[in-house]
């Protein structure tokens, strides 16, 4: 049986400059890259500091099995 679960934190869905400043060791995070883009889903409150673009109020859930 699968079970979905909300997640307690707000996150926030981010174009970054490099992957310097992220926080890997997070509880969340998701990075992606394109050719012309670098993105980051991290909690909000750990967004780093070279972020180009920035969108908040993001809210996700998990699923176990």
């Amino acid at each position: 049986m699968m079970e979905i679960k909300k997640i307690d934190h707000n996150f926030s869905v981010c174009q970054v400059e490099d992957y310097s400043l992220v926080n890997l060791n997070s509880e969340y995070s998701f990075i992606g890259k394109t050719d012309e883009e670098k993105s980051l889903v991290c909690i909000t409150d750990e967004v780093p500091a070279n972020v180009i673009q920035q969108d908040d109020g993001k809210r996700f859930v998990s699923r176990a099995f």
